[in-house]
């Protein structure tokens, strides 16, 4: 890895957003391919238990109105 990719990646925010916001073709390896696929998979994962939790909760009930 060179010096101005080091740069990158910090000016960047982190690995993750780098490997993220770089297309494939730019990244020059297939480990950095790989890593990325897995950071990919990592989030989607992260995503659907988000989603599978909040369906999961309890929806608080309305009150209801009383008839007069």
């Amino acid at each position: 890895m060179t010096t101005s990719t080091l740069r990158m990646i910090e000016d960047m925010g982190g690995l993750d957003t780098y490997l993220l916001s770089t297309p494939e073709a730019k990244l020059k390896s297939d480990a950095a391919s790989a890593v990325k696929w897995e950071v990919i998979t990592a989030l989607r994962a992260r995503e659907h238990r988000e989603r599978t939790l909040l369906r999961a909760q309890p929806q608080p009930q309305q009150p209801q109105q009383q008839q007069q």
